[in-house]
Order: C-alpha cells, then structure tokens, then sequence
C-alpha cells in the first residue's frame, strides 16, 4: 500500500498492525508491505508498471489516476480520482468532540476521502 506523501502515519500504523496478524496467522508478513515516497519520487509509478503487479487500485489525483489508466497496461486499473479534501474549522462548543472526529476521519480516510 502507498498513502498519501502528507499522511503516512495512519496507514503506516495499519499496516504494522496487518503483518503482525499474518505472522500470528502463519502467513508470510510480506504479503502487506507499505510503500511511502516524498511527492518528486516515481516509486509508484514504477512499482504500478512492473510486469508482475496485476491490480492496481488507486485513490488520488485526476493527472495520475489518468498516467495509470495509459501506463499500466499489464494490471486490472481501478481508480478513484478524487481531490484531497479539506477541512475548514470555524467555531466549536465541543472541542475535544471535534478533535476526537476529526482524528478518526483523517485516521480512517489516510488523509483522502473519495466524495465523487
């Protein structure tokens, strides 16, 4: 799995917990491993176009959603191209509520959630 540059904690943490329930399982932990690169990086696109990958399912910009869907010719594409959301705070009686929210969102969604 590959999060977003800017949220890479949650899933990083999801991850952790997914190789650790294979390995108690039996499983090869391997099987879930988690790919971050910084935004300049092509690790993606190199990892979306190698011959062995076969699915590729994706969550993120219009541009890549586009470059994948014409690169990645040998893996079944799904794309959601959506934006990143964003989150606008005015005023709240209930801070920790909204904090507590808004943490589970950002947790839940990795920093992106599809609205198309």
């Amino acid at each position: 799995v590959k999060p977003h540059p800017a949220a890479v904690l949650p899933l990083a943490l999801s991850v952790r917990v997914a190789r650790e329930v294979l390995a108690e399982a039996g499983f090869d932990p391997n099987t879930v491993l988690l790919v971050a690169e910084a935004p300049e990086d092509r690790v993606a696109a190199t990892l979306a176009t190698d011959p062995d990958v076969r699915i590729v399912d994706f969550t993120g910009s219009t541009g890549f959603g586009d470059w994948l869907e014409q690169n990645a010719r040998q893996a079944a594409v799904h794309t959601e191209k959506a934006g990143l959301n964003t989150v606008v705070l005015d005023s709240t009686a209930d801070y920790k509520g909204l904090l507590r929210n808004l943490s589970f969102s950002l947790s839940l969604y990795s920093g992106q959630m599809c609205t198309t």
